[in-house]
């Protein structure tokens, strides 16, 4: 018997998504009309069961029954010569012993109705099917015989339903392509039994026919009961666009706008299965149940039938049916005027037959072309491999093969050059290449190999096969089927079109008979044909125009970033890279999808608009899709290259949310696919879009959604799909998707340029798309996408408390101010020079302790203290030294000046960083309207003392004020704190070894410079010696060396100009940097190729740093030390890591961390942060911010930089150039600061600037 359902009492606790709880959502559906159902859980063939229901059912005296529809059926297909009778029966028999016994027994029943579901099959015959056609037929027959003896009677041969065992088998598109009906929507179906009940037939054939050749061409002659409308249909669609043009020329213009309403109408309910007087011309067809599916079905139909079409997206906005009515008169007026203004005279098109050469189609020509830069790659390889676990004939697959080569024209195309023009010739019946090997035993990876090999073996054009097919024997019932193609003659269609035909000829021929293939209903001559006729209308104008509207005035490039530098010719070396999403993220995909009124194919291309914005930091995007070509159904199931990408654009400017994303690819895909049938290669020409040789034209990542595909089970063969390196490297970046419905998952892979990416970094794309798309489909609609999640948690936490540092600090407990330290060293290093001029005068720390020490009093006597800011104008001196280290004594802050000041200047710096007095050398006079009051070095000597305030040591304090420039010329004073220099000398002690490895430090930085104070405290808080440079000494660098080996200076940092003045005298002079335990460079770029040199001129003993920071974030925050192994030599030098006292973080425009390859802007955190800018604040909120990276963890005081970087999967960081001095030129974008660097990195450049200027003939160039 059925299964029955549970109680009702347990409904409520029943699993929705179970069988029974599915039957249990729909009884109650039922009864929400207003239904009493009684459920009967009997097997309807067995006669004692159902009699006894029906006994106990009329016992309880019930209404009497009114109809009875009888939908029983399953399918089990097995072929004649293997049927049994328990195969047979188990189809034929609820069919057959089930409406029997319902006539049987229902006689007496006052029925209205009794209506049989039968199928189609009862016609149109399918091999394995004998089972299902027989009880099919019968239903029709007992129809028949119940209306001859007056009893009423309806058997209704349904065509293919999208849902049930049709959906479930993957087989709308098999009867769509061979049998030429499409399948029916459940609401459409609905829809036509609500119709046909009642009517005086006793049966009907419920099918959509859309392409009668293809559904004639099964029989001899027509089934006698759509003779007719086979007829009729045949000859509309011959001539209805003629009789409509011609109609249409003839009428007057009312009846113009009548006849095209009338027509379209009438289309429309066909497709819609609905009464043409039930259609409102003033509402939408939404409500008769048009989906996506139909949309297109009457789009194509539109077109075939009157020569124009509405857009697929008017027909999904609910648009009046008038109003797209009136929008085709004005196209069919249009193309009147144009054939007028023609003056009758039909333009010439070239038309072609295949009896000898004949050109390519304008997108085979891009193939070719493709082909002649590189003759021998395999990017353009396609087809695949199948593993079938049965015993096979190798020959006899053989001998299908060579039918299928005979059939279709395509597999024995070559190409060759005639006058200077590439052509192609169909060839004769050479024998195709063939070969099958014998691999039992060996290990599955061995094997993937050479399936591989012979995959990727070169084609030659014009003088190979451009098809082969190979078997592997892996076992006496386990073969591997191999297919390979040029793209040029094929395409997926055509693939899964050609396994389809080669196991149904293969059973033909096992079976010892002729195969019964549907004829193929065109050429693919016919296609050359056809688009030279479509590029000689007014819809290819049309067409053109829309793709010159919808993309960007200056295309935008795809600027991912890779692991190695673009060639400067484009490459096609690929590789993939294979993932899986789940179950349960793929049912959201379809969930997500249906909420928002958009396809799954919309929502993976969103998602993956989303990952290439996050990896580029564009939101201009371009991604190509490929359309099968095959708008016509004629060409459904001819061999052959169709395929045309669209190029199709999102605009992620602004942050949508999800819902204004998904509207806006809905819109675009959809609008692309009502102008699908203008060649892309033309577009590129056409619309002028500029190729760089570098890349691929327009677009630079693909994506493809594959929904054509063979059935996994086929004649009683399981075809497991090997996935095989195909296409790879055609584009910078191809996503590639297609759904195996019988696991309910998506199958991905990424397919990539090796040449520009590694491996790893693919992996990690897979899992941000992956991360992407589920955070997608949990979000709500109007959550932006800079919200959505592209990292998962580990990683996310691993970039916010690893990589960045975050996860130590410099201080310790009980930590003091850098003149604390300095006085601790003064102490145990009394008779040791603390600092010396070469050649001049020197202070022991003895000397400079006691020195300072007074004239911290003396500043304390003229009202110094916490809280003052007091100018420094001295020249670089052991004074300069004393007098710094006086007010920091004196519980004030330092401002280092430059004595060479303008007034004006000195002025400005004076005011905005609030200073309490200024200290100029002896003998500087006071400029006029100075902000506050001016001291000499020789006044302040012998001015009153008082004592310092014994205050406990404030750590927030400001410690020293220095101005940085700004974009608006204006000064910015930073004010710096005791703790954040205390932080960043505590780690410059721990990771630059101070006191153990250094002693003598070199002071080569100007005062007003922070990086003077850096080599001030390093020096001084670790009781080393420090040297000060003067300018002069600088200039000179072989003086320089000199004075570095004179005054045994072990520890060094020097800007990159400085130093390749160095390495130039040591190259020049033969002599090396070997004396040096340290050398830091810093304060700009320079290349990789320069530190390696460097390093082999310092030695194994000299370690050799690259350093990075910012004024804002005290001096240095991170450091970078080699080796620089596969390190690019042209690019600039990492900065590194992290020092202890900074967190790094690379963040997009909203925030959000970024991992390791992707380009964003630099925010550093940690100690070193400043407490802001003096008397700033508003600039100061803008540029220091608190910012919570990790959920939960609490906010983070960050400095925003300016500074582009990006982390490599090393764990470095790379600068990248400033993020306000990009400039974008022929769709490249550009750091101006980069090209500057390099630019004043050559010998003979002091300062380089780039700008953008238009070039002699008028466009922009740098």
């Amino acid at each position: 018997g059925r299964t029955p359902l549970p109680p009702r009492a347990a409904w409520r606790a029943t699993d929705p998504g179970s069988r029974a709880g599915q039957a249990i959502a729909l009884v109650r559906e039922i009864e929400a009309l207003g239904a009493n159902v009684v459920l009967a859980p009997v097997d309807l063939t067995d006669e004692a069961a159902f009699t006894g229901w029906l006994a106990t059912y009329r016992a309880g005296d019930p209404p009497p029954l009114r109809g009875v529809f009888h939908l029983a059926g399953q399918v089990r297909d097995t072929l004649l010569a293997d049927i049994d009778r328990e195969a047979f029966d188990s189809v034929h028999a609820p069919k057959t012993a089930g409406a029997t016994l319902l006539d049987k027994h229902l006689r007496d029943e006052p029925l209205e109705h009794f209506v049989l579901f039968a199928s189609v099959a009862s016609l149109l015959t399918t091999a394995g099917q004998t089972n299902y056609a027989a009880g099919n037929a019968f239903l029709d027959a007992l129809a028949h015989r119940r209306r001859a003896a007056g009893l009423p009677a309806l058997a209704l041969d349904w065509g293919p339903w999208a849902t049930g065992m049709i959906e479930e088998l993957g087989l709308e598109a098999h009867y769509l392509h061979s049998r030429g009906m499409s399948s029916l929507s459940p609401e459409a179906g609905m829809s036509v039994l609500e119709r046909v009940l009642g009517q005086d037939l006793a049966q009907l054939v419920v099918a959509t026919v859309v392409d009668w050749r293809t559904f004639l061409a099964w029989y001899d002659t027509p089934p006698a009961l759509v003779q007719d409308l086979a007829a009729s249909a045949g000859d509309q669609a011959a001539d209805d666009e003629g009789d409509l043009l011609a109609a249409f020329r003839a009428a007057g213009p009312e009846e113009r706008r009548a006849l095209v309403t009338e027509r379209f109408t009438r289309l429309v309910a066909a497709v819609l299965r609905a009464a043409p007087e039930e259609i409102d011309p003033a509402g939408g067809l939404g409500a008769l149940g048009l989906d996506s599916l139909l949309a297109m079905e009457l789009r194509a139909r539109s077109q075939a039938e009157l020569g124009v079409a509405p857009p697929v997206v008017a027909l999904l906005s609910n648009t009046p049916l008038a109003e797209l009515a009136t929008r085709l008169h004005e196209e069919l007026t249009e193309r009147l005027a144009h054939d007028e203004a023609a003056g009758g005279a039909a333009t010439t098109v070239e038309l072609w037959d295949d009896d000898g050469d004949f050109p390519l189609t304008q997108n085979q020509k891009a193939l070719w072309f493709l082909k002649q830069l590189n003759p021998d790659g395999h990017a353009y390889n396609i087809g695949g491999a199948v593993e079938v676990r049965a015993e096979l004939d190798p020959e006899l697959m053989f001998a299908a093969v060579r039918r299928l080569v005979a059939r279709h024209p395509a597999l024995r195309t070559g190409f060759h050059l005639r006058e200077g023009r590439a052509v192609q010739r169909i060839g004769d019946g050479r024998e195709p290449d063939l070969g099958w090997f014998d691999v039992e035993g060996q290990e599955w990876e061995e094997i993937k190999e050479q399936i591989i090999h012979e995959y990727r073996a070169r084609y030659d054009l014009e003088h190979d096969a451009l098809f082969r097919f190979r078997l592997f024997r892996r076992g006496p019932d386990r073969w591997v089927i191999m297919k390979a193609v040029h793209h040029i003659v094929s395409d997926a269609v055509s693939t899964f079109t050609f396994i389809e035909e080669l196991l149904e000829v293969y059973e033909a021929l096992k079976e010892g008979r002729e195969p019964a293939l549907a004829p193929v209903p065109a050429r693919y001559v016919d296609f050359l044909n056809q688009q030279n006729k479509f590029l000689a209308s007014p819809e290819a104008a049309r067409m053109r125009d829309y793709w010159r509207d919808h993309l960007p005035a200056e295309v935008p490039l795809l600027d991912l970033p890779t692991d190695r530098p673009r060639p400067a010719v484009q490459t096609h070396n690929g590789a993939s890279e294979f993932f899986v999403l789940d179950e349960a993220l793929s049912a959201r995909v379809h969930t997500l999808a249906q909420r928002h009124g958009v396809t799954p194919f919309m929502v993976l291309l969103a998602t993956y608009y989303v990952l290439l914005h996050r990896w580029s930091g564009q939101d201009d995007l371009v991604v190509g899709s490929p359309v099968t070509g095959r708008t016509r159904q004629e060409f459904s199931s001819v061999y052959g290259y169709f395929v045309n990408p669209l190029p199709l654009h999102a605009d992620l400017s602004g942050d949508p949310g999800v819902e204004a994303l998904l509207a806006q690819v809905r819109d675009t895909v959809l609008g692309g696919l009502d102008h699908q049938e203008y060649p892309f290669v033309l577009l590129v020409d056409e619309l002028g879009l500029q190729h760089d040789s570098s890349r691929s034209a327009v677009f630079q990542a693909m994506f493809i959604l594959l929904t054509h595909k063979v059935a996994t089970e086929q004649y009683g063969y399981r075809l497991e799909y090997i996935e095989l390196p195909e296409e790879e490297g055609q584009f910078d970046l191809t996503l590639s998707v297609y759904e195996e419905e019988s696991e309910g998952r998506f199958h991905c892979v990424l397919k990539y340029n090796t040449d520009l990416f590694d491996p790893t970094t693919v992996r990690r794309m897979s899992a941000h798309y992956t991360r992407l798309l589920d955070s997608l489909t949990h979000a709500a609609p109007e959550e932006p996408v800079s919200s959505l999640d592209m990292l998962a948690a580990h990683e996310r936490e691993e970039l916010v408390r690893e990589t960045s540092g975050a996860g130590r600090a410099a201080l310790e407990p009980g930590a003091v101010p850098v003149h604390r330290l300095f006085e601790r060293a003064a102490r145990e290093n009394a008779s040791a020079d603390a600092v010396r001029v070469p050649g001049g005068e020197a202070l022991t720390y003895g000397e400079l302790d006691h020195a300072s020490a007074d004239l911290a009093l003396r500043l304390s006597g003229l009202g110094v203290g916490a809280g003052s800011v007091v100018g420094v104008a001295l020249p670089k001196s052991p004074e300069l030294i004393a007098h710094l280290l006086a007010v920091l004594r004196a519980g004030a802050a330092y401002l280092p000046l430059d004595p060479a000041l303008p007034a004006e200047r000195l002025a400005k710096v004076l005011a905005g960083a609030g200073a309490a007095l200024v200290i100029t050398a002896d003998g500087v006079e006071a400029p006029d309207e100075l902000p506050c009051p001016q001291l000499s070095a020789a006044e302040l000597a012998v001015s009153e003392t008082a004592p310092v305030p014994q205050a406990a040591d404030d750590l927030d304090a400001p410690a020293y004020v220095i101005h940085t420039s700004g974009s608006t010329g204006e000064p910015k004073a930073v004010r710096v704190a005791h703790r954040n220099l205390a932080a960043a000398y505590a780690s410059w002690h721990r990771e630059y070894r101070l006191g153990e490895e250094t002693r003598v430090h070199l002071q080569s930085a100007q005062p007003s410079f922070d990086v003077f104070t850096g080599d001030l405290v390093r020096a001084l808080c670790s009781g080393g010696t420090l040297v000060l440079a003067g300018r002069d000494l600088l200039l000179d660098t072989a003086r320089l060396y000199e004075v570095l080996r004179e005054e045994r200076v072990d520890c060094a940092e020097f800007v990159p100009a400085l130093v390749r003045g160095l390495m130039e005298h040591c190259a020049r002079e033969g002599v090396g940097l070997g004396f040096l335990r340290l050398l830091v460079v810093g304060s700009d770029t320079w290349k990789v190729a320069e530190y390696e040199r460097l390093r082999e001129l310092a030695g194994p003993g000299t370690r050799v740093l690259n350093s990075y920071g910012v004024t804002e974030a005290t001096i240095d925050s991170a450091f970078f030390e080699g080796p620089a192994d596969g390190l690019d030599p042209g690019l600039a030098v990492p900065i590194g890591r992290p020092l202890p006292h900074a967190t790094l973080h690379v963040l997009d425009p909203h925030g959000n961390p970024l991992p390791a390859g992707i380009t964003g802007e630099l925010w550093i955190g940690g100690e070193g942060v400043a407490l802001g800018y003096a008397g700033r604040p508003e600039l100061t909120a803008e540029r220091f911010t608190e910012r919570e990276l990790l959920p939960g963890a609490g906010a983070e005081r960050l400095y925003r930089t300016g500074d582009l970087a990006r982390w490599d999967t090393a764990g470095r960081l790379h600068l990248l150039g400033r993020a306000d001095s990009q400039v974008k030129l022929r769709g490249h974008r550009i750091e101006t600061g980069e090209i500057e660097a390099h630019l004043a990195a050559r010998r003979g450049i002091a300062r380089a600037v780039v700008a953008v200027r238009p070039g002699a003939g008028g466009e922009d160039a740098l």
